[in-house]
């Protein structure tokens, strides 16, 4: 039952792995990967690391969004949905951080 309430912060783990590995960074998306596996971990202090790693994950999502955006711009190709789908990603982690927030949560995370 808690890998349903975990599941905005599971998928948005996963999807920040596929960046990683989108990026040639495999080694940087298997730390990725296998940082979900904490999520195990019953303990308090876990939430907030959680909490950091997606704002942090929702932060370089936005940055590579701009410099994707600009060399699509320098290169005159279309760069508006690149945009929004990235931003909507960045919203969505964002949200993920949020959702540890939930009462259901943080009563399994004493």
């Amino acid at each position: 039952m808690m890998f349903l309430r975990l599941t905005p912060v599971i998928l948005a783990n996963l999807v920040f792995a596929a960046h990683m590995s989108r990026s040639n960074s495999n080694i940087l998306a298997l730390i990725v990967l296998l940082f979900t596996f904490s999520l195990l971990i019953t303990k308090s202090w876990l939430i907030r690391v959680w909490q950091v790693y997606l704002l942090g994950a929702g932060v370089l999502w936005l940055v590579d969004m701009i410099g994707y955006v600009q060399l699509r711009m320098a290169a005159g190709t279309p760069w508006i949905r690149l945009a929004v789908i990235l931003s909507v990603v960045a919203l969505f982690t964002f949200f993920a951080a949020y959702w540890l927030e939930k009462p259901a949560i943080k009563n399994v995370y004493k």
